[in-house]
């Protein structure tokens, strides 16, 4: 008879749960822990998120929603169509960024704003119970990755639900994409589960709508044909080489559909406009062999260090999510050398990393399935094979920090000393002392979580809540500053307040402008322009000021029209400095020259009711008044509940005046009485 030598097991094969025979315990109980996971981690979803039900838009909600005009139009076939033939940005005036495509959000946004009327707590409820639903899709796909074992798979989950890094998607509303697309892609993984265990033909299409789903929702959601086969692959004993191919396959062949659908969308813009992100949204710019050109190839003794580094920071996000912010710009990240601690320390990391995969990839142990699982989403945000619009942001971990948790439960089971089934029919109190080490990893890390995501929800309330806490934290951030300063230049700041009020907020709102300037001697085109708006707003109210702020106002208008000539806004503000300057000298060449600008705005939209009455006013200024009155009748029909409308009122009422025609003079300052009162009314 062959003697039986006697191996030693690693330890990672010793606690390797899923690598064990299927638990032994009746089917009732299994659907009561079920059932009960799908609850608690409801609960714990919405309590932690539901005080961001009352906040208001902030920062790309603008663009995406609050100023969009497709978004706006809500839901029928016709804008639909718009929807999914356009890009994500499409339909906010000025707007020129047409570099992302995600229709599946945009409709939702679409429905959210018709059913709630625009009112931003729809968009933000609308969050949070996706989001809910989201965290127990992630619980049923881990309660079946673990075998029907609850305690692994709600600590997953409830880890999840309550990590602060996640604060920036749930609360800020226009990252339902990063929401949607999760959704999508574990209901994919779920149907793929389902279908291989139970082979039900009606699974596999059900996984691959989900897909889909995702790929419309963000289009990094195709990170997804990697992490379903090794998901399944890690939480079977049994998954073969030509299931994942089969899985691949199918889910290959639909993002090849998305991409089509995407290249007749935004495949002329990519083609004809794509550069090089901002170097101040994305340092990967910085790392560029020549950074003023675009397009070109990276220096890799900058590039590599870099990625490496941010990788290491997230890390450390997810470990210490402490100190969070809306914007990690130049200079809160930067680019990294060789020699650089931030660098050998995540490269530290990442060797530590690369070798427990190396140890543990046959025993398919939790760890390495959420080392994996971090790795594989995080590829796609990286900038190490594509270059994103950012360099890093909090809501860019949402899909990633799946692995975390993974791996922190996976990291509990290894020191457990039970390596059975962690319940029995004698119900919850037995499982919770089967694994008191995961049982309290979970708890240590849980409480604090909840707390600050609590907490960090109430920065999130609005623009001056979110930007003055962050700025406490990160004071030399570029962005920062410069919303800061937007925020102060803005028209919701100065809203109710006299102009003795608005006056000192936009000499500050200058300094902040500055700070940013002195921090990296460049901005985007919107901050050139919000920068001309606060020198020009400055000399309006306090007409006093020296003629140099009319000067300083042309001259960052110009900047911003330098930067982004496309957009219609730039253009207009331009016109509006020479109008204003042409008025108060009586000097036609200005204008001349204003009419010109006005009406490349025009040209660039011709809906707008704004740039109309502008030509209106010149021409007025001019002495044309038939001409001016044509112009402003114009913008006054085009949208007679536009912000502008009442003001349009008042400059035909100033126009009939001066041609002493008392009767339609008196009429129409009584259009914009009534014009005002019914705006107000639908506010």
């Amino acid at each position: 008879m062959a003697s039986h030598k006697n191996i030693r097991k690693s330890p990672a094969q010793q606690h390797a749960p899923t690598a064990v025979a299927e638990p032994i315990h009746s089917n009732t109980l299994t659907k009561s822990y079920w059932l009960w996971g799908v609850i608690l981690i409801a609960f714990f979803a919405l309590i932690t998120f539901w005080n961001t039900a009352q906040h208001g838009f902030v920062l790309d909600d603008v663009q995406i929603i609050e100023q969009n005009k497709v978004t706006q139009t809500g839901i029928s076939a016709e804008n639909l169509k718009t929807i999914f033939t356009t890009s994500h940005r499409y339909g906010m005036q000025g707007d020129e960024e047409h570099t992302l495509y995600r229709p599946m959000t945009k409709s939702f946004f679409a429905f959210f704003w018709q059913w709630g009327e625009g009112n931003p707590q729809t968009f933000h409820r609308g969050n949070i119970f996706l989001f809910a639903l989201t965290a127990i899709m992630l619980f049923i796909v881990m309660f079946r990755f673990f075998k029907q074992q609850f305690l692994p798979a709600f600590g997953v989950a409830f880890l999840f639900v309550l990590h602060p890094i996640h604060t920036e998607v749930v609360a800020n509303a226009k990252s339902l994409d990063e929401i949607l697309g999760m959704l999508g892609i574990l209901i994919s993984i779920w149907g793929f589960q389902r279908y291989f265990e139970k082979r039900q033909i009606i699974w596999f299409p059900i996984a691959l709508i989900g897909f889909l789903f995702a790929l419309f929702s963000k289009e990094s959601a195709v990170i997804g044909i990697a992490l379903a086969p090794m998901i399944l692959y890690f939480g079977s004993s049994d998954f073969k080489l030509k299931q994942s191919i089969v899985i691949v396959a199918s889910m290959a062949l639909l993002f090849g559909i998305f991409y089509l659908a995407r290249e007749n969308a935004i495949g002329w813009y990519l083609k004809t406009y794509q550069n090089d992100p901002n170097i101040l949204d994305n340092i990967i710019s910085m790392t560029k062999k020549d950074p003023g050109k675009a397009g070109g190839s990276y220096d890799l003794n900058l590039l590599l260090p870099t990625v490496v580094y941010l990788m290491g920071y997230y890390v450390f996000k997810l470990f210490f999510p402490f100190i969070l912010s809306s914007d990690y710009s130049y200079s809160v990240v930067q680019v990294k050398s060789w020699t650089d601690w931030e660098f050998i320390l995540s490269l530290i990391l990442l060797i530590v990393l690369i070798v427990i995969l190396a140890r543990q990839i046959k025993s398919k142990h939790p760890l390495s399935a959420g080392i994996w699982w971090f790795l594989i989403a995080y590829s796609i945000v990286s900038n190490l094979f594509i270059t994103i619009g950012v360099s890093f942001a909090e809501r860019l971990m949402f899909l990633p920090s799946v692995g975390w948790c993974l791996a922190i439960v996976g990291i509990a089971l290894s020191f457990s000393k039970n390596n059975q089934h962690e319940f029995k029919e004698s119900g919850w109190m037995n499982m919770f002392k089967s694994q008191p080490i995961l049982l309290g990893l979970t708890i240590i890390f849980a409480l604090p979580f909840i707390y600050q995501s609590i907490q960090r929800n109430k920065d999130w309330v609005n623009l001056e809540t979110l930007v003055k806490k962050d700025l406490s934290e990160f004071p030399n951030s570029t962005h920062l500053n410069f919303y800061w300063g937007n925020y102060l230049s803005g028209s919701e700041y100065a809203e109710g307040k006299s102009p003795q009020q608005i006056i000192p907020a936009l000499q500050e709102a200058l300094g902040a402008f500055r700070k940013s300037l002195a921090i990296h001697p460049d901005l985007p085109a919107e901050g050139f322009n919000s920068l001309g708006k606060t020198f020009s707003e400055i000399k309006r109210l306090a007409p006093g000021t020296p003629n140099a702020y009319m000067d300083s106002a042309l001259f960052y208008y110009k900047k911003a029209y330098e930067k982004n000539p496309k957009n219609a806004a730039f253009v207009n503000n331009i016109g509006t400095i020479y109008s204003e300057i042409g008025r108060l000298q009586s000097n036609r060449f200005f204008l001349d020259s204003a009419y010109r600008y006005f009406y490349i705005a025009y040209q660039s939209d011709t809906t707008s009711p704004v740039f109309k009455g502008n030509i209106g006013v010149v021409m007025r200024s001019m002495g044309d008044r038939l001409n001016a009155l044509n112009w402003l009748y114009r913008s006054y029909y085009s949208d007679t509940l536009a912000i502008s409308a009442s003001w349009t009122c008042k400059m035909i009422e100033g126009t009939y005046r001066e041609m002493n025609n008392l009767q339609e003079a008196d009429r129409w300052a009584f259009k914009a009485q009534q014009t005002e009162s019914l705006r107000q009314n639908r506010r």
